[in-house]
């Protein structure tokens, strides 16, 4: 449970330090003119942050999807000698 948690604490940081970026990035792009590579980085910095926030959340996605799933016991076969 902790682990799930943690797992979520994570994604949300993630998402609100992503949406502080983006909201500080749309403030200064208008101060920078069109094709600028001021604005070309910033938006390659903004395309970053998303990708990170899209990964940290399928991450988490697919680790719910797991806990979801019944776990299964491996079996062996044992060979039974006749004497």
């Amino acid at each position: 449970m902790a682990e799930e948690s943690d797992g979520k604490e994570l994604v949300e940081h993630l998402y609100n330090a992503g949406m502080n970026a983006l909201r500080a990035f749309r403030h200064m792009m208008p101060e920078f003119p069109s094709g600028s590579p001021a604005l070309r980085e910033l938006r390659a910095a903004q395309m970053e942050l998303l990708l990170a926030a899209k990964s940290a959340i399928e991450h988490q996605i697919k680790f719910l999807e797991q806990m979801e799933k019944p776990k299964k016991k491996e079996m062996k076969k044992i060979e039974v000698k006749k004497k």
